[in-house]
This record gives C-alpha cells, structure tokens and sequence, in this order.
C-alpha cells in the first residue's frame, strides 16, 4: 500500500478530532446500523472501507445543490456535482484507506497522479465527515442505501426506448471563438436510445451529418441526475452528466451542456448549459 502522505504527517500528530463517534451515538433512534464497526477484527482502515462502499454518499442544501459520492470497490470514486452555475459536472478520482495512529483517513488522488488530497474519516450516525487535516475543512457526507429505489426504478422504466428531441438542441450564437453557429442547422437532431440492459445510443447531427455515440448510463440520487459513459475508440471512457427536469411518459426534459471529443461536434453540434424537450 502506498504511503500516506508525508507533507502533512507531522500535522496528524497534534489533530485533536477523534473517531469513535458513530459508537458514541447508536443510541440515537435516527443512527443507521453500519455493524461494520462492531467487528474488532477488522482494522480502522478497513472499517471505514467497507463503510464507503456500502452506500451511496451525499451533501447539500437541495436538490439542485446536491454533490453525490460513489465509492466503487475497483477504487474509483465518481462525483457528480452541480457548478455554482448550475450545470452538472461529473469527477473521479483513486481512493484509497489508510491508517494512521488508529485513525482512518481517505487518500484520494488525481487521473493523472499528480495531486493527492488527504480527509480524516469520522463516521457518524447519519453518515461520514470527512476533515481536512490542514485546513481543518470539513465536508458532511450523509449516508444513502445502495439500493435502486422505487422512484429510481419508474425512472428507469420510463426512460426505455428512443427519445427525440422536441427542441432545438445546439446553440446559436455570434462569436467565431464560441462553438454553435449563427443561424440554425437544417435538420439538426439529438436522439438518445436507452436499452433496458443499462446501454444508450445517442445520435445527433443534421441532413448532412450524422454521428453517434455509444456507452452505458446510470441513475444518480433520487433520479435526478443521468450520467453517460461515453465509449471512445481506444476503449476508454469519457463522462457526461445530465439533470433530469421532468419526465412522464412520453416526454422528457434534459439539462445539459452538450460535447463531445469529435471535432466536428464540438465544432457545431454544442451547447453550454441547455435544456432540451425530448418526446418519445
């Protein structure tokens, strides 16, 4: 396992924050059960571990304001957050549990390797602090069950099969330096198929220019959000989040900044955060 990191090692040694607080509290009728904590085999580090990939992790003020944190056992953690603008934004980073003076502390680091970011883990009753150990931040995780919810299931029911779009989807606009283009493409075009085995097909373009997109999606939150794994031709996968404003049968309403690595797309086929009409 990879050292933690060292820079701040000797700031660890001073911290007066203590863990332990998810026992102190089991008596609160609102305290989920994480018996992972009554198993004194198991290291601190381990512990909270496991407790991060169990559930599905969340913080803020509202629904439009909420950041949700996925730990995935194969040490990615997906985020998907809303910009103080409001467009949804999808991270990732390696995550990784070590312990240090019988304190568990979440190591997350960078795609590229080159910035690592270090939290004391505190559990709590309702969920996960996570604290800065320099800054002495903290960021208040609440607890969710990783469990498709009921709401989460009609969303999947009712996004299956091909949506087109009602609306015009790209941008228009009067700046050679900003994608779009100044009047309307003829026969312009966004369409997403979404199959009942988690995959979707997007297809976008023109009269003249046709281009599709392949991958697999998942529901995030309460449904709220829709993020797509767009998969490139080295194999690897690129990430796009959408808001879902409304759905019912036979109509759906997405927010969403659209791109894509082609060039032609980012060319043309783009928007910045937009909201777009899709009927089935």
């Amino acid at each position: 396992m990879k050292a933690i990191i060292p820079t701040v090692l000797f700031m660890l040694i001073g911290l007066s924050l203590q863990a332990g607080s998810f026992m102190a509290e089991t008596s609160d009728t609102d305290c989920r059960e994480a018996k992972i904590y009554d198993m004194f085999e198991l290291s601190n580090a381990l512990k909270v571990e496991n407790d991060l990939l169990s559930g599905v992790w969340t913080f803020g003020a509202s629904p439009e304001k909420t950041t949700v944190y996925r730990f995935r056992n194969h040490g990615l953690l997906e985020i998907v957050r809303a910009e103080s603008t409001g467009e949804p934004q999808y991270d990732s980073y390696m995550w990784r549990v070590e312990e240090y003076n019988n304190q568990a502390f979440l190591v997350l680091t960078t795609n590229d390797f080159q910035h690592e970011y270090l939290y004391q883990t505190l559990p709590t009753c309702q969920g996960m602090v996570l604290v800065d150990p320099v800054s002495i931040d903290q960021i208040s995780l609440t607890y969710n069950v990783d469990a498709p919810s009921e709401q989460q299931k009609q969303i999947n029911n009712r996004l299956l099969g091909v949506w087109e779009n009602a609306t015009y989807p790209y941008r228009l606009t009067n700046s050679f330096e900003e994608c779009g283009t100044f009047e309307p493409i003829e026969g312009a075009y966004l369409k997403y198929r979404f199959n009942s085995d988690g995959t979707f097909v997007r297809s976008f373009g023109s009269h003249l220019v046709q281009m599709e997109e392949t991958g697999y999606y998942e529901i995030f939150e309460e449904g709220q959000y829709v993020v797509f794994h767009v998969q490139q031709d080295d194999g690897n996968f690129s990430h796009h989040v959408a808001r879902i404003k409304y759905l019912e049968y036979g109509e759906l309403v997405l927010e969403q900044t659209l791109e894509s690595d082609t060039d032609d797309f980012a060319a043309f086929f783009c928007s910045d955060l937009n909201t777009v009409s899709f009927i089935k």
